[in-house]
């Protein structure tokens, strides 16, 4: 079974390059892990913008009905 190195493990322990493997491997799932997050992120708040942009589309179109004189307009 594969052991896990830790930042600590590879600052601590001696040069080896099958070391230097691993904690590349850490480095790439860490920085992988942070774009998937920023990836979601990107998503959800996308979605969000377009679940608050349609209710205030139809606000602004019936206050726009009431300006013009037409108070009997509904959302």
């Amino acid at each position: 079974m594969d052991k896990v190195v830790t930042i600590s493990d590879f600052l601590t322990s001696p040069k080896n390059t099958n070391k230097s493997k691993e904690f590349v491997n850490v480095k790439a799932y860490f920085y992988g892990t942070i774009v998937l997050s920023l990836f979601i992120i990107i998503l959800y708040s996308y979605w969000v913008a377009e679940r608050i942009r349609k209710p205030l589309q139809s606000i602004t179109k019936s206050l726009n009905k009431m300006t013009l004189g037409n108070y009997g307009t509904r959302s």
